[in-house]
């Protein structure tokens, strides 16, 4: 589970530096990709994890592949 644990905060921090370069905020991603901002907080916080279709949501909102938010 180590494994997953450490690919969890790499997407994490990945994603929340594409979103902070974006200047997005939080509530305007979450509305993008079909999540409440209460619930993207959590995940970028580490609380929660995300489902596939809203990091696939996330990529093409950024137009960023998926391979590039899990590298480290």
């Amino acid at each position: 589970m180590k494994d997953l644990e450490a690919l969890y905060e790499t997407m994490r921090k990945n994603m929340k530096r594409v979103r902070e370069e974006a200047e997005v905020s939080k509530r305007e991603l979450a509305k993008e990709i079909g999540m409440d901002r209460a619930s993207y907080s959590k995940f970028e916080s580490g609380q929660r994890g995300i489902s596939l279709y809203n990091f696939y949501a996330f990529s093409q909102f950024f137009n960023v592949s998926m391979d590039e938010l899990l590298k480290d």
